[in-house]
């Protein structure tokens, strides 16, 4: 940070700042910044994305979770000029039930939620997928007709994989990604011990609910409001 900073008179009462923020304030107001840098010039954005591409590298490692802040990063410092309205795709499914994701879909789903899985259930993000990781995403892809053996089988993508059906998902209908996205914050605070959603489970929905151009869901949204 004082290398990306140097020249700023106040770099360190930034970090401070920031360091201080509370956890529940951390991504909305990594939100309110990324609005309001959403009209600088295209250089100037693609110069943050790159600093914050080296900051997290700086320890020789980028997690799962770090890796979904950049994404969030860039996604938005890309899409914000566009009117952010959901795609009208045509509907795949029928009275509202997830169970009618064509077989691609699903596919492409799963990859997203085996990704997840290095991050959640767990407190921290692991190098692979636990064994509660996989209960986490079988549970969840159960819901959308995905049989355990292929659940149970299925990997943390690499990089392509993981931006490739991130692109397909986004794809999806108004009404699809909604539900993939209920299905993760509902088996997340499933699996919970508290019955509620933790900091840093909280963020990845959160981050993935605008990866995805989605409405919070109702427990998620809550979360980010008991702030004492």
């Amino acid at each position: 940070w004082r290398q990306i900073a140097t020249g700023l008179t106040h770099a360190n009462a930034i970090l401070e700042d920031v360091q201080h923020l509370h956890p529940k304030r951390r991504l909305p107001e990594f939100e309110r910044m990324t609005a309001q840098m959403s009209g600088d010039p295209i250089e100037q954005k693609r110069k943050l994305i790159e600093e914050a591409r080296d900051l997290l590298r700086a320890d020789g490692r980028v997690t799962p979770l770090e890796r979904l802040w950049w994404l969030t990063l860039r996604h938005r410092l890309d899409t914000q000029r566009v009117t952010q309205s959901a795609r009208l795709a045509p509907l795949s499914i029928s009275d509202e039930t997830p169970t009618q994701f064509s077989a691609q879909d699903l596919v492409h789903a799963g990859n997203l939620t085996a990704y997840l899985a290095r991050v959640i259930p767990e407190s921290e993000d692991q190098p692979e997928i636990t064994e509660r990781g996989y209960l986490w995403c079988t549970r969840v892809m159960n819901r959308f007709g995905m049989p355990d053996p292929i659940a149970q089988a299925l990997n943390a993508p690499d990089a392509d994989t993981l931006m490739h059906s991130l692109a397909e998902v986004q794809e999806l209908s108004w009404l699809q990604r909604p539900l993939l996205l209920k299905a993760w914050v509902e088996e997340t605070i499933n699996l919970s011990s508290t019955g509620l959603l933790s900091d840093r489970h909280a963020d990845a929905l959160r981050l993935m609910a605008c990866l995805l151009a989605c409405p919070l869901p109702p427990m998620l949204e809550t979360h980010y409001r008991r702030i004492q």
